[in-house]
C-alpha cells in the first residue's frame, strides 16, 4: 500500500522531521497485531494496527453506558429518533460490550451465539422491570420469575468487606463463568428496582433508563436537554 509523504489521516503522529516529497512512505509488514509503522526518509510514522483501531472504535461504540451493572444491561436498547433499537445484534457486539460495561463479575473470556441469547432473555424481563417501576408499563410475574430464576442458578453469600461500602461475593456451586455473570445482572436489576433516584430519559434520540444525580433531574444528560428545548420550539 502506497502512501504520499503529505498524506495527513488521523490518527497518525509525524515526528518532525520533514519528508522529501520525491520518496513515498510505504508500509511495513509488520506482524498482526502489532504496531504498523510507515518510513519515509527520517521521517517515521506510527500508524495503530487494525486491532487497536476496532478496539477503539468498539470502546466508543458503548460511550452511553452509565457505569451501573442494571443500567448497561437494559440500556443496550437504545432509541433511534423515537424507535427503540437493538443494540446487541451478534456476538461481536456482546464482545465489545461485555469489555465496555461494567459487570459485577469477570467477564466469560469466550462468548457464543447461546450466551448472546440467554443475556438478552435476561435483559428484555429486566428492561420491562424497570419501566414497570417508574409507572411506564405493568409489573409482570413472568418477569419477575425470570430474573429470580437467574438468581437461584448461581446464589452466592455477599459478606461485608474490611472497608465501608465493600462486599465480598462467595459463590455458592460450580456455576459456568456466564451463569455467574447473569446471576450478578439480576442481583443488579433486583436492586436498582428498588431505588427511588431510578428515572427515564425520554428525549429523542435517547430513552436510556439512568440514575438521578438530583431531585429535579429530567434528563440523563446536557445534550437530551436541549434537544427536548429544540424539539418544543420547533414545534411552535
Amino acid at each position: 500500500m502506497r502512501m504520499r509523504s503529505n498524506h495527513r489521516t488521523a490518527p497518525m503522529t509525524i515526528a518532525p522531521a520533514p519528508v522529501a516529497a520525491s520518496q513515498p512512505a510505504r508500509w511495513s509488514n509488520g506482524p498482526w497485531p502489532s504496531e504498523a509503522t510507515v518510513t519515509a526518509s527520517a521521517t517515521t510514522i506510527a500508524v495503530p494496527s487494525w486491532a487497536a483501531v476496532l478496539s477503539r472504535l468498539a470502546a466508543r461504540a458503548w460511550d452511553w453506558l452509565d457505569g451501573f451493572p442494571a443500567l448497561d444491561l437494559v440500556n443496550t436498547v437504545k432509541r433511534i429518533g423515537w424507535q427503540e433499537r437493538e443494540q446487541l445484534k451478534d456476538v461481536a457486539d456482546l464482545d465489545s460490550w461485555l469489555d465496555a460495561a461494567a459487570l459485577p463479575v469477570p467477564r466469560p473470556a469466550h462468548v457464543d451465539v447461546k450466551d448472546l441469547h440467554a443475556l438478552r432473555a435476561l435483559r428484555d424481563p429486566a428492561l420491562r422491570l424497570l419501566h414497570a417501576r417508574l409507572g411506564r408499563g405493568d409489573w409482570l410475574h413472568a418477569d419477575v420469575e425470570a430474573v429470580n430464576t437467574h438468581l437461584l442458578a448461581a446464589p452466592e453469600l455477599v459478606l461485608l468487606g474490611e472497608h465501608p461500602g465493600q462486599t465480598v461475593r462467595y459463590p455458592l456451586g460450580d456455576a459456568s463463568a456466564m451463569t455467574r455473570l447473569l446471576a450478578g445482572l439480576a442481583a443488579d436489576v433486583r436492586d436498582a428496582t428498588q431505588r427511588s433516584d431510578l428515572a427515564f430519559c425520554d428525549a429523542p434520540g435517547c430513552g436510556l433508563v439512568f440514575y438521578r444525580r438530583r431531585t429535579n433531574q429530567s434528563w440523563c444528560g446536557a445534550s437530551c436537554g436541549n434537544r427536548v428545548r429544540v424539539a418544543r420550539h420547533q414545534a411552535t
